[in-house]
């Protein structure tokens, strides 16, 4: 399935943290001297986010706007290439499907795939890291040039293959974790980058923003 190929393999981050790669390259790596419970709060803390970012995949950049609303609810809008064509992500809450218009703004082809098959079903819960359905691989955080970068590794119990997710948070000595956003990794472990920038979290975000037949 296309849609499966295209996004699946997505990262949503804050600032410039890039997921399991900028663990890696990010030095020392250490295990983090907080419990599971305080990220766990800080994931609780927001039921929605309104955004912009700019999202890198194979060396190339898109630019766009995000709407999250928990649980389930996502929509992101990218901006028109050069061939005229814009792309939407839209999850209403059950499925997650991807539209593709043309220069003249008609649907040129979409796709779809059950929520509860991909690994934004553990970002999108309203629960946050919900242990009755992931399992926590490892918590690690990393020292970076902008402060210290926790990155708490999680599967879903029932098929590792179909949800795999690194959630990422930046450290902060007063205000505590802020959470700073995530990496999806596919089977065959491809990703693409989405740094969120302008965020806003907890802001009223009209029903019709997850509508198929809404225009923004």
């Amino acid at each position: 399935m296309v849609f499966k190929v295209v996004f699946f393999v997505g990262v949503f981050c804050f600032g410039s943290v890039q997921g399991e790669k900028d663990s890696r390259n990010a030095s020392p790596c250490f295990e983090s001297p907080l419990s599971l419970e305080v990220y766990n709060n800080c994931l609780k803390k927001f039921n929605t986010v309104e955004a912009k970012f700019l999202q890198t995949s194979e060396s190339k950049c898109t630019k766009g706007k995000l709407y999250l609303q928990k649980p389930g609810k996502l929509r992101i809008i990218y901006e028109i290439n050069s061939q005229g064509q814009r792309k939407e992500i839209l999850c209403d809450g059950t499925y997650l499907t991807e539209y593709v218009f043309d220069s003249q703004g008609e649907l040129e082809e979409s796709s779809s795939v059950n929520l509860s098959e991909t690994p934004l079903q553990i970002v999108l819960n309203t629960q946050g890291i919900d242990l009755r359905y992931v399992r926590v691989e490892r918590i690690v955080s990393a020292k970076k040039s902008r402060g210290i970068y926790t990155y708490i590794y999680l599967v879903k119990k029932e098929d590792s293959t179909e949800g795999k997710v690194v959630l990422i948070f930046k450290e902060d000595k007063e205000a505590g974790p802020q959470f700073c956003g995530w990496t999806i990794y596919d089977e065959h472990n491809r990703e693409i980058i989405l740094e969120l920038t302008d965020v806003n979290t907890n802001v009223i975000i009209l029903p019709k923003t997850f509508s198929t037949s809404s225009t923004l």
